[in-house]
């Protein structure tokens, strides 16, 4: 349960203080049914298995860093 726990606290962390790094990439709401909402989430996810890995964070906005509003 510790693991589940601190992977938790990470997400939570992430959500609450969101932040782009080499393991974080942070994108507004993304219509996955779109080829450009397609293309958003390949590239993102190929730039963090790039790294190692890491989290795509969804429904912020990748400049001011704030909730997007659009769900």
């Amino acid at each position: 349960m510790h693991v589940m726990t601190t992977e938790f606290d990470r997400i939570t962390d992430l959500i609450e203080r969101p932040g782009e790094s080499l393991s974080v990439e942070i994108k507004s709401w993304i219509d996955p049914a779109s080829e450009d909402g397609q293309q958003k989430l390949i590239r993102g996810t190929l730039a963090l298995r790039n790294h190692g890995g890491g989290y795509l964070i969804i429904g912020f906005d990748d400049q001011t860093l704030q909730a997007s509003g659009v769900y």
